[in-house]
């Protein structure tokens, strides 16, 4: 093989160096959809021709650097998944709206595709770009999500129930107060954060000053159950796996039955504690929560179920599922229920729950959309799963996936801000973690 003419040498320079602009320009472009995409004031009053712009700049200099880097981007295993996404679900979607099998908003249907934008991103980044810059899109996800954290406390000092009215997009509209999701959004971002800071040191205190400040907006301020109690579970989930992995194996299995025979005792204790965090919160939102869930837990133990709020979560859920199965194949699409002047009467005559995103995903798309999830979802994970060396960060890892199913059971979760915790951040993270981990391994031989 001939060396490289000076001529060649000087040509590949310019050609990474242009890359690297590139690569800065789809940074800048690609945080400025993150700022529009988590913050509830931009996503409220959405600005179409701002969107646009940011996204046909990322688009620009994807098509420009693409062509270099083909061979690495075809080589990674998600760009199946990225072929069936892109080729065959979101084309479906639009086309069962097109037809009318779908009669939502056509809103709904764009930002449930902007809810994928950043897959592509990611599938995109995976094969570009270096751990100095996935970095900085991290500190940028954490610091955004921060300072939407304390203007979101700020303006509920002024307007305490901002986020709780059904009709809150309505009636704050010009306001930046994040309603349910964001809740999630923050207890998402503080789980990837808490799996940052027990594997890395750098940036640690930015890192924690972000995560205290989403920490203080759930509890004091969201007002979210459900956010709240899944993030303590997968909280402590993380911390006792990070502990228990620093003892031996026998002393692991033992502890480990030692704490699943103390989480069954205290299912017994579970409403008295309730109940008791009930009387101690300043907020009625969240206090009334409290004492639904101590009420509930106290008849389910009896046998003396009655109708509680949990109860109609339930049963909105077994709406969806009798819709799945009268409809298997293809669902009833995607109907938009009135729920503001109509109240549940709107969601009973749609037939879709509207409370679980992946139950009501059955209902809507049937098979046809769960064989496609299923697949898209699996190439994702899966290739996560392999970037983690270590048993103790496979684990970690294992636990915020179960925390994003369990609350997207419970709960609607695919939002433009899920998809950027959940296809960027969370990859970034582990990605920057491995890279600690061959550096530490390098530093030892040497």
């Amino acid at each position: 093989m001939r060396p490289a003419t000076s001529r060649e040498t000087l040509d590949l320079i310019k050609k990474e160096s242009v890359n690297a602009e590139l690569s800065l320009l789809s940074i800048a472009s690609f945080i400025g959809f993150i700022l529009y995409a988590v913050t509830p004031y931009w996503f409220y009053n959405q600005s179409i021709t701002l969107l646009s712009v940011i996204l046909g700049v990322w688009i620009f200099t994807f098509l420009l650097i693409i062509p270099s880097k083909i061979q690495s981007y075809l080589s990674n295993r998600v760009n199946i998944a990225l072929f069936v996404l892109i080729c065959f679900w979101i084309p479906y979607v639009f086309i069962l709206r097109l037809v009318g099998f779908s009669t939502s908003d056509w809103g709904n249907f764009f930002v449930y595709a902007l809810f994928w934008f950043s897959y592509v991103a990611f599938c995109f980044y995976n094969g570009v770009l270096n751990v100095k810059n996935k970095m900085i899109i991290i500190l940028a996800i954490i610091m955004i999500y921060a300072f939407n954290a304390i203007d979101n406390m700020r303006l509920l000092l002024l307007y305490p129930n901002g986020n709780k009215l059904i009709n809150f997009y309505d009636v704050y509209k010009q306001y930046n107060i994040g309603g349910t999701t964001f809740a999630f959004e923050l207890s998402l971002c503080a789980l990837i954060c808490q799996l940052l800071m027990l594997n890395q040191t750098k940036y640690k205190k930015i890192v924690f000053g972000a995560y205290t400040i989403n920490l203080i907006y759930l509890f004091a301020f969201s007002g979210k159950m459900t956010s709240i109690v899944l993030f303590i579970c997968a909280s402590l989930a993380m911390l006792i796996t990070w502990k228990i992995n620093r003892f031996k194996k026998n002393e692991r299995i033992l502890l480990l039955i030692g704490f699943i025979i103390t989480l069954l005792l205290s299912l017994f204790f579970l409403p008295y504690i309730f109940r008791l965090f009930g009387d101690s919160v300043a907020s009625h939102d969240l206090s009334k929560r409290f004492y639904s869930l101590a009420n509930f837990l106290e008849k389910m133990y009896t046998g003396n179920l009655v109708i509680d709020e949990y109860l109609v979560r339930i049963d909105l859920a077994k709406l969806s599922l009798e819709t799945f199965i009268s409809s298997p194949i293809f669902g009833i699409g995607k109907h938009f229920a009135n729920q503001q002047m109509y109240g549940l009467n709107a969601v009973y005559s749609v037939g879709i729950g509207s409370h679980s995103e992946l139950i009501d995903h059955l209902a809507v798309y049937g098979i046809v959309g769960l064989v496609s999830y299923l697949f898209i979802f699996k190439k994702y994970f899966v290739t996560l799963l392999y970037k983690c060396t270590t048993t103790i960060n496979r684990d970690l890892y294992k636990i915020i996936i179960a925390f994003v199913v369990f609350y997207s059971i419970l709960n609607n979760s695919f939002s433009m801000g899920v998809g950027i915790l959940l296809f960027i951040m969370l990859p970034f993270v582990l990605d920057i973690i491995e890279e600690g981990i061959k550096s530490n391994a390098s530093n030892n031989k040497a």
